[in-house]
């Protein structure tokens, strides 16, 4: 029909050229059309509705008429109240500010049509007149201070004043901007949707209310990374500190280039948006990650230098960012930098540079991650910590080959952007460093070669004195479990302490969250395997690493090495059989040895359920043990689940060896149907010194005696309202006499015959008699041939 109308009219539609091009760029990216509506779906269920969007826009209106009317006066410190004022940390009591209203500039998500739900954040700057600053605030956090002193007289504003003509009743809190305890900000919640009551106010829209200023406030030579603003040493510098106050210059400078590239792009907002939620299935969007707003930026690099261009679609937008991310360089010595034409977008004049010489960029030796603004002097991803970027660039190259399989129709959209991956689910094991900043009193090395090659490892602790102690904590903490534990670990990741909100400054939070995804093939051995004994400086190094831990072996092929011995240590666990908890003995050690944290501070998830999953078969065991049998002295819980399956095979042997002709039909197979063959049985079934006998005549009394016992229970917990207290002692009693005889769960298997015509048909009970006479005669021929002691009944043998 489409056709036959354009052929009349001389040409196509602009719908249907455009619905064209999309079936066309379907058919080109993949093979079903799936993928993409799957996709459209999506987006129009995590896009912010236009009515909430309203909501918004009315009460900023509100706030921007509230903030006019605001009076420019002094404002000191010690005349505020002090219900606010005990929300922040200030290094001087003596400060001041010559308050002036500030300027609103929405610098957020929401200006871009970004916002992603649930959470819907919108981030308003609240800019700082210049005027309020000498340029030399820089120095001592006093720019910090009155940072916060301004801060505080502005909440002090709006819960008073406004809180008064505010249609809705409004709350505020207070939390640390990306985790930068310099850098406080307020958090304002009240009911946005427009005629819609809420129960909670936490369950509404929030406006992050962000101090920043003017990007020409302070002279851009102070604020370098290798400036000291915090002392006089020529040796360090304060280079956190210094690109803190730069970051809150160049925010509304950021803001601007990601809208004009969003401009010039109709599909890249939603393309930001499927990020962000991919982002937030894999719990990446946290504060201290590659987020939302570093992919915008990086989106907005790469419209300005034409790879996506306006007629791409929201998947090609997609991929190619994503694609781009894994293959920059971020490193310190390598970093990645926003392109200058960025500026050039958004109307900021830059000089014009002779060919081959590319513009001066500020180095950022003591920063994890490094994407370097346009301008050259901010590093964007001053918050972002080294291992959540590794976990990151692991899910993106993951990410990446399944949209590739997406292409040849084989891939899961559900894998993609539904699933949600819990962070204790993706690793194996998992521990909570309870307090990372102990006071460190770490055993010294023996030489300067010694430290050198710790320093090695872990990394140099740098020259700035201004970085969070926690950041640097996390990246040498990976560092050192990458190095101690090598080949037994695939991956480790780090994560900071989650944002907490407040209203009176908490204490701090320096707790870590590690997760370890192990080796499957390495990371249970019970010897690590050193450089050779005589080989240096490799050997010293070893031995200064591990300490008194490392010894000279000799090993088999005849090599003499360095080496660890690790099975002592898990004697304390339960001997070899528990080398689940091999991980966590190691973990320790390192951690006691090199970063001054104590086993007492480590939470590890691996062993919490020992007393429920071991209880029954620690006092079996002990039991056994009892015996004179030398052979069930040896019985240990992983022991005895390897001889469930060597009984199995011996018993399935025995059974597929009987002869022909002493049963009507041949058995074909003998299948194992129970957990415990597979050692996936939480409760396994320990030998029972009481059936080593089966024939003799104190099984058969102690038999009889256990029927009794059981219809003992059966009788009771019929009538257990009636029974007396009398007979309920008895019966616990006999459940502590008998408890291990009575409940031994039998491990279940299945025998098929050869198929036969001559089985009765519509008759269960005559299938049922035939199936009995079957377990008789099988049980007779095993204890005539093999000398089992069998009993059958008409369900089994």
């Amino acid at each position: 029909l489409a056709l036959m109308s354009s052929d009349e009219e001389g040409g196509y539609s602009s719908e249907e050229l455009e619905e064209l091009s999309q079936i066309q760029d379907t058919k080109s990216l993949m093979e079903s059309n799936l993928f993409k509506l799957q996709i459209e779906e999506l987006l129009r269920e995590v896009r912010v509705k236009p009515k909430r969007i309203k909501g918004v826009e009315d009460f900023m209106r509100t706030l921007y008429a509230f903030f006019d009317t605001v009076q420019n006066q002094k404002v000191e410190l010690n005349k505020l109240s002090a219900s606010i004022t005990d929300a922040f940390q200030f290094t001087s009591n003596d400060v001041s500010i010559s308050f002036v209203k500030p300027k609103l500039q929405v610098i957020g998500s929401f200006i871009s049509k970004t916002m992603c739900k649930p959470q819907v954040n919108v981030d308003l700057g609240l800019v700082m007149d210049k005027s309020m600053f000498a340029q030399d605030d820089i120095k001592n956090n006093v720019y910090f201070d009155k940072r916060k002193v301004f801060l505080a007289h502005v909440v002090h504003l709006l819960t008073t004043s406004f809180q008064e003509q505010s249609p809705t009743p409004i709350k505020i809190s207070f939390t640390n901007f990306c985790g930068n305890e310099l850098k406080p900000i307020a958090i304002l919640r009240t009911n946005f949707a427009v005629g819609k009551k809420v129960k909670h106010l936490e369950e509404c829209c929030t406006i992050r209310m962000i101090p920043i200023i003017a990007e020409n406030t302070f002279a851009a030579g102070g604020l370098q990374p290798s400036v000291n603003n915090l002392s006089d040493s020529d040796d360090t510098n304060s280079a956190f500190y210094n690109q803190s106050i730069l970051e809150d210059a160049m925010m509304g400078e950021h803001l601007k280039m990601i809208h004009a590239a969003i401009k010039l792009c109709p599909n890249a907002s939603d393309a930001i948006l499927l990020l962000k939620t991919w982002l937030r299935q894999r719990q990446l969007d946290q504060y201290f990650c590659f987020n939302g707003f570093h992919f915008s930026l990086l989106l907005a690099h790469l419209i300005a230098e034409k790879t996506i261009n306006k007629y791409m679609s929201v998947y090609q937008v997609f991929k190619i960012l994503l694609d781009r991310f894994i293959k920059n360089s971020w490193g310190p010595s390598t970093p990645f930098h926003l392109s200058r034409e960025l500026l050039t977008l958004i109307g900021v004049s830059t000089p014009s540079l002779p060919k081959g010489k590319s513009p001066v960029v500020s180095s950022f030796p003591d920063s994890d991650i490094v994407f370097v603004s346009a301008d050259g002097r901010l590093n964007i991803a001053l918050h972002v910590q080294q291992s959540a970027f590794d976990e990151l660039l692991t899910e993106a190259k993951h990410c990446v080959s399944l949209l590739q399989a997406v292409e040849s129709s084989t891939g899961s959209f559900d894998s993609l952007f539904l699933q949600k991956i819990e962070f204790v689910f993706k690793y194996d094991h998992f521990f909570v460093i309870k307090n990372a900043l102990p006071e460190e009193v770490v055993e010294p090395s023996a030489d300067a070669a010694s430290a050198a090659h710790l320093e090695k490892v872990l990394g140099a602790p740098g020259k700035d004195i201004s970085k969070p102690q926690l950041f640097s904590k996390a990246t040498r903490l990976a560092r050192l479990l990458r190095h101690g534990l090598n080949t037994r670990l695939s991956s480790i990741a780090v994560r900071l302490p989650p944002l907490s909100e407040w209203t009176k400054l908490p204490s701090p939070n320096h707790s870590l969250l590690i997760g370890l995804h192990l080796d499957s093939i390495h990371s249970f051995r019970l010897i690590d395997y050193g450089p050779i004994a005589d080989e240096e400086p490799a050997a010293s190094e070893f031995r200064s690493f591990w300490g008194a831990k490392s010894e000279i072996r000799r090993f088999k092929d005849g090599s003499i090495r360095e080496a660890l011995l690790w099975t002592v240590e898990l004697e304390k666990f339960g001997g070899n059989d528990r080398k689940d908890c091999l991980l966590k003995i190691i973990t320790q050690y390192l951690l006691k040895k090199h970063m001054a944290i104590r086993p007492k501070q480590l939470l590890y998830f691996i062993d919490q359920l020992d007393p429920l999953l071991f209880s029954h078969q620690s006092l079996s065991l002990g039991k056994l043990k009892n015996q004179s049998d030398s052979a069930l002295q040896s019985i240990s819980i992983t022991n005895a689940q390897t001889r469930i399956v060597q009984e199995f095979n011996d018993l399935s042997t025995k059974v597929l060896s009987l002869k022909d002709q002493t049963l009507p039909l041949a058995i074909e197979s003998f299948h194992p149907a129970h957990p415990s063959f597979t050692l996936t049985e939480w409760r396994t079934t320990l030998p029972n010194a009481d059936l080593q006998d089966c024939n003799s005549n104190k099984y058969i009394r102690k038999s009889q005696e256990t029927a009794s016992v059981f219809a003992t229970v059966l009788s009771l917990s019929a009538k257990e309202s009636e029974a007396t207290v009398y007979e309920k002692e008895r019966l616990g009693r006999m459940l502590e006499s008998y408890g291990d005889s009575l409940f031994i769960e039998p491990l279940d298997v299945v025998i098929a015959l050869e198929p036969s015509k001559k089985w009765p048909k519509r008759d269960a009970h005559a299938v049922a008699a035939v199936k009995a006479a079957f377990y008789i005669k099988i049980g007779s021929c095993l204890q005539k041939q093999h000398g089992l002691f069998c009993k059958a009944s008409p369900g089994w043998l």
